[in-house]
């Protein structure tokens, strides 16, 4: 082997197909071998400290060296074998040649120090990390502890005893396990997470040749040895196919969607992975969120909230053969322009990601409640509330007809609060507190149906609880509908600390 090599150093974070790319980088060392019988040169070496596995090296032994030093143990096949960290040297690892890494669990806050200085000092490294939605991984690291694959691994039985749910509200819940290992050297959940923590993981990757999402893993794998050794994937198909692709995939996976969580349960696991999936969306490029919205010019406002993230695709009328009828509803399904007709917004339903609307009950228009029992199980479904606020405007007589006002439409969204909550159960959002709290010392609307920017701040803050998005709040001081109360002066008079 060549003494500037550039050696493959692969990150290995649980269920993200790391088991996939050491396995597929042995066979991958066999064709470069090229030898009559190369299996009997290559070996998979285990290194461990503390019992625990820290990094795994693919070597080509050409001189029959491993098997013989007692340093080594053999595992199995004649291929694998174990030695720990503390019996590891320069010398050692100068007998035969290192062909890739992988770095395991405490090894991403050691390797450095520990690994490094072992290798051959004209040797580069090409760093490499395969990353994953935090959901998906979770799903998998969970569903893997709980069936017989996982029995020779310590999680194996860890979290058998809770459901899913109740392992996120957990002490056993794993979040940010990347951001952890790097910071801390080790999963320690009870560390609180912060900006600091997430800003030194960043560093970390930053440093990185080669970041991917788990799902190209092959595609990574056929680019690296590309890259390192010159090795053209096609031209060894016959060796590369002769050895098993060997994946720790897990098998009888929990079928749920994040969608699928209770409200509660949805709200805690998108708060305690908010860093995590910061990571995810700043590396590795995602599916855009499919947005559908769903109801009167209220929702316009949401749209121009949601437009301005890159992430976020907001599902188009006019694509679905929706005929719009305003300005503002170029990116709304508006239930007049809708009509009755349910096929035309049952096909944007069935792409979209996320649903927010209206409660809309209507018998000429396609109604709210049907669309929501048929796709609760295929999406995020949102209900907010349809706001209406007259108060403002019975300033002009008196001050106790604005009060009285006031009172009667808060008494009505309540009422309306608890028909939706019944037909939405925790997927609706209920504004109706805040509106009571603030009506008198924020001026919350411009018209009874038209909202200002400190109730669209508030609502986008609770649209960002239930959605797996990192997106800042609809802006307090923003300008939503056309400002035309003409009771300005009135209102102040009798809401003397009101903030205008």
């Amino acid at each position: 082997m060549e003494t500037d090599q550039k050696i493959p150093v692969f990150f290995h974070i649980p269920k993200n197909a790391g088991t996939y790319f050491i396995n597929r980088s042995f066979a991958f060392s066999v064709a470069y071998n090229k030898k009559s019988d190369p299996l009997e040169c290559n070996k998979r070496l285990d290194i461990k400290s503390c019992g625990q596995t820290v990094y795994r090296l693919i070597c080509l032994d050409h001189d029959g060296i491993i098997p013989l030093l007692s340093y080594f143990t053999h595992v199995f096949n004649n291929k694998v074998y174990e030695i720990d960290l503390k019996d590891c040297s320069r010398e050692l690892f100068d007998m035969f040649d290192i062909f890739c890494i992988s770095v395991c669990g405490k090894g991403f806050f050691n390797y450095e120090k520990e690994l490094y200085p072992l290798l051959p000092y004209e040797s580069s490294k090409f760093k490499i990390i395969s990353l994953r939605d935090t959901f998906s991984r979770l799903i998998s690291l969970y569903s893997y502890s709980n069936n017989e694959q996982s029995s020779h691994d310590e999680i194996h039985g860890k979290f058998n005893r809770l459901s899913f749910d109740e392992y996120i509200h957990s002490k056993l819940f794993e979040d940010s396990w990347l951001i952890r290992l790097v910071n801390f050297g080790h999963i320690d959940l009870r560390k609180k997470i912060e900006k600091k923590h997430f800003d030194k993981a960043c560093l970390f990757l930053d440093d990185f040749d080669k970041i991917i999402n788990y799902k190209d893993i092959l595609q990574c794998v056929i680019e690296t040895y590309s890259e390192c050794y010159d090795i053209n994937n096609e031209e060894h198909e016959d060796v590369l196919n002769h050895i098993v692709h060997e994946k720790n995939e897990t098998l009888k996976k929990l079928d749920l969607k994040l969608s699928d969580l209770t409200k509660e349960t949805r709200k805690l696991f998108l708060k305690q992975t908010k860093w995590e999936t910061m990571i995810i969306d700043k590396y590795i490029k995602k599916p855009n969120i499919k947005v559908l919205l769903y109801g009167n010019c209220q929702m316009s406002v949401i749209a121009s909230w949601l437009n301005q993230f890159k992430n976020i695709e907001l599902l188009i009328p006019k694509n679905y053969g929706v005929k719009t009828k305003h300005t503002w509803d170029k990116n709304v399904f508006f239930p007049v322009s809708v009509g009755k007709d349910a096929k035309l917004i049952s096909e944007a339903l069935e792409d979209c990601d996320v649903f927010i609307f209206n409660h809309t009950e209507r018998d000429c228009f396609v109604k709210t409640k049907y669309l929501y029992d048929t796709f609760k199980s295929q999406a995020v479904c949102i209900c907010v509330t349809n706001f209406y606020f007259d108060a403002y405007d019975k300033s002009s007589e008196s001050k106790e007809a604005m009060v009285e006002s006031a009172s009667e439409n808060i008494k009505k969204l309540k009422t309306k609060s608890k028909i939706n909550k019944d037909f939405y159960k925790e997927d609706y959002l209920d504004m109706a507190p805040w509106i009571e709290e603030n009506w008198s010392s924020n001026f919350i609307c411009s018209e009874p149906r038209h909202p200002r920017g400190c109730y669209y701040n508030e609502l986008s803050q609770k649209i960002r609880e239930l959605i797996p998005i990192d997106v800042d709040p609809f802006p307090k001081d923003k300008k939503t509908h056309l400002e035309t109360q003409k009771n300005i002066k009135n209102i102040k008079k009798y809401l003397t600390d009101i903030n205008i």
